[in-house]
């Protein structure tokens, strides 16, 4: 047997090795979509290098001949279920990934239960021993031809892919929205030339859907949007047209061979691609020139007097062969951002940030005998209609590797138990009741999160405008005491009963801070009401212990803030 590879059974694997999820989906990939009512064996594992010994993360592990599969994760970890009548047959589990060898293991010699740990071996091949130079063409040109041979690389007809989506953002060190959901993608045009935009070209099925409440900035300001499907899929390269197909002539991006390496047990060519604040590395197999993977990253910044930007982007797109086709594999959107605000003499008035993590894989591949239908991306109302079904997700097939990092489950679960905001998750939208009384619980965390700082609650209304002046007065306290502003906080709670008002005053006045709450019952919400609030406008300062120093129905003369604020810095 050629495929210089070594495997090692577990049937009792110690838990530092795989961890199961207790009610998260997994960090990556939903399994195939076969009928449930078939007996189904489940093979879980561990793929590693076997030199190191460290995780070989995104390998494929897939049936010979079968149109589904599984992914390993980024621990390596991988969680596969098929048909029990496969154990019977005369099919091969296959392990490939890029810059190993592949290995072959035959269904038959699988026990149910059984712990996989493959030892993959690594297949170095350097530029030096590839006559890469024969195919007489540069770096630039290969590209360029990869994307002239999609329409013969990629499928022309239409298709279907079952996908799993997940989507995780945090501010700072606390993790705030979690979305996951199973989607059925459903190409109707093919690839015969790249299009403008997944919105032309797809058809998009959420069949089910569960998720966190939204605790970040981003939400109160209504700059997240309900699902990022379309936005994600845009940077399926071979399908729309983007910055890499549109520059590959261009003499301002730069193009090199700067290595090659195997998978599937054919060459691969790798090209960097890179010009200001852009870098892509591409790798493109030698037997048909069709991209099997691109790594992306771009980053932009900007910095005068009053506002430092920066934003760091990495995409990673991945493509797996199917009856001599390629087809969307995986499909990574992540992304960063910081923004400071300054005052006249240079000093940080604000700091926010936001990250973003979205994955699409795919599960099974569909091209005939699939059912078409006609559904573009939904929006906030369409996906409020979708009532969260716990038993769906208990019977979905998945990969369960290790699950979300604990961090991102404890800060969400730190408002509500996750399956209490995956149930009621369209009350918060539909029941001011239900809504007020989670901005009390919010108010709690966010204080409390804030301990150790002088904390300043502002109350408003849109009909208050003129006082909006004020929202920033701690931080303007801060810049005369020349105080540090990580020693100060600010919770900005709005008595508007319309959300759309809410956020357009938001956006409009550029108000700056991450902690935005609403009361949508104004003065007969439970946080008002706990703290005597008839209306907006409306002050409160808590000490860094926690303790409610100010309480004022009206705007305190400076002087006494100035004051209050003195005594709680010990300035």
């Amino acid at each position: 047997m050629k495929y210089a590879l070594a495997q090692t059974r577990e049937t009792n694997p110690p838990k530092a090795i795989f961890h199961p999820p207790v009610f998260l989906l997994s960090f990556f990939l939903a399994l195939m979509t076969t009928p449930l009512l078939a007996q189904h064996v489940q093979v879980s594992g561990r793929l590693v290098d076997e030199t190191s010994g460290q995780a070989v993360s995104y390998g494929a592990i897939r049936i010979e001949g079968m149109n589904y599969g599984a992914i390993s994760n980024v621990e390596g970890e991988f969680e596969f279920k098929f048909p029990e009548e496969l154990l019977r047959s005369r099919r091969y589990l296959i392990v490939s990934s890029i810059g190993y060898h592949n290995y072959r293991f035959r269904l038959s010699q699988l026990e149910k239960g059984e712990y996989l740990l493959f030892r993959l071996r690594e297949r170095p091949y350097t530029l030096d021993e590839v006559m890469i130079y024969s195919i007489d063409l540069t770096a630039r040109q290969l590209v360029a031809e990869a994307f002239a041979r999609i329409p013969q690389n990629y499928p022309k007809k239409p298709y279907q892919l079952k996908t799993f989506y997940r989507h995780y953002c945090k501010e700072g060190d606390t993790y705030g929205r979690l979305i996951e959901a199973a989607v059925d993608v459903y190409d109707s045009k093919g690839h015969k030339k790249l299009r403008r935009w997944p919105g032309g070209k797809l058809e998009l099925k959420v069949q089910q859907l569960r998720r966190s409440f939204d605790f970040t900035s981003m939400a109160t300001a209504n700059r997240h949007m309900p699902i990022s499907l379309n936005t994600t899929l845009l940077h399926d390269f071979v399908s729309y047209r983007n910055r890499l197909s549109q520059n590959v002539l261009n003499e301002k991006y730069t193009f090199q061979y700067t290595d090659t390496t195997f998978y599937d047990d054919q060459l691969v060519y790798v090209v960097l691609c890179k010009s200001k604040n852009y870098e892509n590395t591409i790798y493109i197999s030698a037997a048909d020139l069709a991209f099997l993977r691109l790594e992306e990253y771009k980053y932009i910044s900007s910095d005068n007097k009053q506002k430092k930007y920066w934003r760091k982007e990495h995409y990673i797109t991945t493509y797996k062969k199917q009856d001599q086709k390629y087809y969307l594999s995986h499909l990574t959107n992540e992304g960063e951002n910081e923004t400071i605000l300054q005052d006249s003499l240079g000093r940080e008035i604000d700091r926010s940030g936001h990250y973003h993590h979205v994955e699409i894989m795919t599960n099974e591949i569909l091209t005939s005998n699939f059912q078409k239908f006609h559904a573009k991306e939904p929006g906030k109302e369409e996906l409020l209609k979708i009532p969260y079904n716990a038993s769906f997700w208990e019977k979905y097939n998945i990969l369960k590797a290790t699950p979300l990092e604990a961090k991102i489950e404890s800060d969400l679960a730190s408002r509500m138990p996750l399956e209490q905001q995956f149930a009621d998750f369209h009350k918060q939208e539909t029941d001011p009741h239900f809504h007020d009384r989670l901005m009390a619980q919010t108010f709690d965390v966010l204080l409390n999160q804030q301990r150790g700082k002088v904390v300043l609650v502002y109350f408003w209304d849109s009909t208050k405008l003129p006082s909006l002046k004020e929202i920033l007065m701690a931080r303007k306290m801060a810049k005369n005491f020349n105080a540090d502003v990580a020693s100060l906080g600010a919770i900005l709670i709005s008595m508007e009963p319309d959300a759309n008002n809410w956020q357009k005053t938001i956006k409009k006045k550029g108000i700056a801070g991450n902690s935005h709450l609403r009361l949508a019952l104004g003065a007969a919400s439970p946080l008002a009401k706990r703290f005597g609030v008839q209306g907006a406008p409306h002050y409160l300062i808590f000490d860094k212990e926690g303790n409610l120093a100010l309480n004022e129905a009206k705007l305190p003369k400076r002087e006494k803030v100035e004051r209050e604020l003195r005594s709680l810095l010990d300035i």
